[in-house]
């Protein structure tokens, strides 16, 4: 399956730098590229020799003169030139500020913004090309060269890294050894690198790459995920009783939070968002994903500007004085997340850092930076630190449960853990333990014995798991209690 990956893509990449060096503004743009690399080349010859004029050194100067014949005729000499007139490179940065920036024969593009240095954190003379940067650019191309260059970096991007990157890294056996490391990450995740399992492209960004993980023959994938834990963990430590009493009723959070704001009946909505004929689908639907990036946007206390950015690119166009109405609306029904964050800027300030519930701790040395930029991400983190880092060690520890299950005989001793992704964990597993395995690993997940090992108790909500199985990590369904798993092995046979 993946040597079939390797020859596709590498055809959709072809064909998409085809269709790029198709476009008439490019073809025109090579053509005078060319022959400002040809002139520049001459001229810098000329310039040489009558410098070597003053010493005649006649040798030289022939040497020059004979290449200058060369340039005019289309030879080049050194493989140095030869570079020079290679065909444009759509991945290299240096070409792309010519083309859409600098050139008079580009697109003349007014600069968007500048390049970040990675030391001094200040802005560059060097104009960035970026996605935000192509995004923006985007509906003032009329040639549809953004589009296709977007769509180039991503074939790019998917190709080398998860593609043709995962090929060249399997052992003997097709099998992948990824590393999953206790450090690399500030807020208490797991890093992985080698390959980076925690950047696998979701189902919905590229339906064929998560297809390639396939568990040991006879098994399928079982991925318990925590179900919204950054919401809940926020909504403990918030006492946000309109949210706790949500999430015990079991209801869809970012559903209830649309309907809340717009006094919908969440009964009616709920059948509304289930039932795709009805003409009312979509508005609900939309409303619905509103709330979602709201609601994970305040985990992350993006600011009136980040959460436009992110509307807009999930399909639905915000101004930055909506999405400040926006922010400022879901305050006003979730009153505490506010003291809460408020909270949090005020010990940061005082101490310099903030603990997760766990007692990890993240020191914030830059809430006492001069540059405001600095102090804001800081606390930015002082919020954010404490609720992505328990959500995560909910997952961490949760894992070492399970295990702890397995040497016990409680549970499969052949259930492998294959990785761990922020707030998920994936095992492979026989089809027939399935049905026994499922409540075990629910019951352990909602409410693992935090008092014991770290002397507090997450008051007000559960930390509860979806389950989902399947043959490859890209096709999983939800958990059926009813479902004879054996059967779907069995049916691929």
């Amino acid at each position: 399956y993946l040597e079939s990956l390797v020859h596709s893509y590498g055809e959709k990449l072809d064909q998409c730098e085809i269709d790029l060096r198709d476009i008439r503004t490019i073809k025109k743009y090579e053509i005078e590229r060319l022959k400002d690399v040809k002139q520049k080349l001459i001229q810098e010859a000329k310039d040489r020799i009558d410098e070597l004029n003053a010493i005649k050194d006649e040798r030289v100067i022939k040497n020059l003169e004979q290449k200058i014949n060369g340039y005019i005729q289309g030879k080049y000499s050194t493989k140095k030139d030869q570079e020079k007139f290679e065909p444009l490179n759509f991945g290299s940065p240096n070409q792309m500020i010519e083309l859409l920036f600098n050139s008079e024969h580009g697109f003349g593009f007014k600069v968007v913004k500048y390049t970040i240095d990675k030391k001094t954190k200040k802005e560059t003379e060097r104009p960035s090309t970026d996605e935000d940067v192509l995004t923006q650019l985007k509906p003032k191309d009329k040639t549809g060269f953004i589009e296709l260059l977007l769509s180039h970096r991503e074939l790019s991007k998917l190709y080398s890294t998860y593609i043709l990157g995962v090929y060249e890294k399997l052992d003997s056996n097709s099998v992948i050894h990824s590393s999953f490391l206790l450090h690399g990450t500030v807020t208490g995740r797991l890093s992985s690198s080698n390959i980076n399992f925690q950047n696998i492209p979701r189902s919905t960004t590229s339906a064929d790459i998560k297809k390639m993980f396939i568990p040991r023959p006879g098994y399928l994938i079982f991925q318990a995920d925590y179900s919204q834990a950054e919401l809940r963990v926020l909504a403990a430590l918030a006492n946000e009783e309109t949210m706790l009493g949500w999430f015990k009723a079991g209801r869809d959070i970012h559903l209830a939070t649309a309907c809340n704001k717009r006094n919908w009946d969440y009964d009616e909505k709920l059948k509304l968002l289930k039932d795709e004929e009805h003409p009312e689908h979509e508005d609900v639907v939309k409303e619905r994903k509103k709330a979602k990036t709201t609601n994970f946007g305040i985990a992350y206390e993006q600011g009136p500007k980040a959460l436009a950015e992110k509307m807009t690119e999930q399909g639905i166009p915000t101004t930055k004085e909506q999405a400040e109405k926006i922010l400022n609306d879901w305050f006003k029904q979730f009153p505490k997340v506010k003291k809460y964050i408020e909270k949090q800027h005020r010990f940061v300030e005082k101490n310099g850092y903030v603990k997760s519930i766990w007692g990890r701790k993240r020191r914030l040395p830059d809430i006492d930076s001069n540059n405001y930029g600095k102090m804001l991400e800081a606390q930015r983190a002082s919020v954010n630190a404490p609720i992505q880092g328990a959500a995560s060690d909910y997952a961490l520890f949760s894992s070492i449960l399970i295990r702890e299950e397995k040497l016990k005989g409680n549970l499969p001793p052949d259930m492998a853990q294959l990785f761990t992704v922020h707030d998920s964990l994936g095992y492979e597993i026989k089809p027939e333990d399935i049905h026994r395995v499922v409540p075990i690993l629910k019951n352990i997940c909602k409410d693992p014995d935090t008092q014991k090992w770290f002397g507090f108790k997450l008051e007000g909500v559960e930390m509860l798991i979806d389950v989902e199985i399947g043959l490859n990590w890209g096709e999983l369904r939800k958990y059926n209690k009813d479902f004879d798993y054996t059967k779907m092995l069995k049916d691929t046979i």
